[in-house]
């Protein structure tokens, strides 16, 4: 009698594992973007794929503007993603991005959208202030967009 109830509870828990794999798959990990060490910019520029990676310290010794890579290059960091887009490239897949301003001046640093790349809120971090973003890849297909979003400010 034992065994049974032994077999018949495992053959429950295999049905009910069958059913969940089935109605809701698993989400494959998409990664992070890479994390780039001494990640760091001065004066103006257009900053690469890797410095939109985690956190990008700018020292400005003048008013900067930082310009993103295209909507193209950063749909490049994730190759994994863009296999998962639909088949009109849409992807909607996104990470946070931190520009932390140490100038010694009241120096600010402005974010700039390269092609393909919408900027949504502020996009200004001031001397001794972190700005938060969002980095969103709407679509990865043939028109690539992205949209950066400023999620707040914290000073230091």
């Amino acid at each position: 009698m034992t065994r049974f109830f032994l077999m018949l509870f495992l053959v429950t828990v295999s049905a009910i594992r069958m059913v969940a794999q089935q109605t809701m798959p698993l989400i494959p990990n998409l990664g992070r973007p890479p994390v780039v060490t001494g990640n760091t910019a001065v004066g103006t520029a257009t900053l690469t794929p890797g410095q939109m990676s985690t956190l990008l310290t700018g020292t400005p010794t003048a008013a900067a503007t930082y310009t993103t890579p295209t909507a193209t290059l950063l749909c490049r960091l994730f190759p994994t993603a863009i296999s998962k887009s639909n088949a009109a490239g849409t992807i909607n897949f996104w990470w946070e991005f931190y520009v932390k301003n140490t100038s010694a001046g009241a120096n600010t640093i402005t974010m700039a959208g390269g092609t393909g790349v919408t900027t949504v809120g502020t996009m200004t971090a001031a001397q001794n202030a972190i700005t938060h973003f969002l980095v969103v890849l709407n679509n990865c297909g043939a028109t690539p967009a992205a949209q950066l979003i400023s999620l707040g400010t914290s000073t230091f």
